[in-house]
């Protein structure tokens, strides 16, 4: 699997939103993009995107911005690389094999295709609120730390 640049920033403006998810205000584009490092001009049409997915809703004016279209829990890493990337497919060169299963082929689609079954398990059962909640929990760590 080769996730894009596209689908990272994807899912960190997902990531953002998700953390700042229950705010009165929804989050203007500039926040999103310098809290993630994300190219701004890149965002929009990234948002756009997730948007047109149902993922993220805008809200227009001086104080508008985006906010998560539902809860983060309901809303998996999986979900947001397919919304971007497309379906998820373990990345391979060429078709080795594919003629004639006496050269090993059939038995490494077989493992090609489990790779890309625990793959996709992995990535739909992390919601972004699992996400943010283990950053909350690094940062609560870090922050102890540097108070002794």
């Amino acid at each position: 699997m080769k996730i894009s640049a596209k689908a990272e920033y994807a899912c960190l403006a997902m990531f953002e939103l998700a953390k700042r998810h229950g705010g009165p205000r929804p989050t203007q584009i500039h926040l999103i993009a310098e809290a993630q490092a994300i190219p701004s001009q890149y965002l929009v049409q990234i948002l756009i995107q997730l948007q047109r997915a149902g993922l993220v809703r805008s809200e227009r004016g001086a104080k508008g911005g985006y906010r998560l279209a539902r809860e983060p829990q309901d809303i998996s890493v999986g979900e947001v690389l397919r919304v971007i990337d497309g379906p998820l497919m373990v990345s391979r060169g060429g078709n080795p094999g594919q003629d004639g299963d006496e050269t090993g082929g059939k038995q490494f689609r077989e493992i090609w295709a489990e790779v890309q079954e625990a793959m996709s398990e992995v990535v739909d059962r992390r919601s972004f609120a699992d996400l943010v909640a283990m950053y909350e929990k690094e940062f609560e760590v870090k922050k102890g730390k540097g108070d002794r």
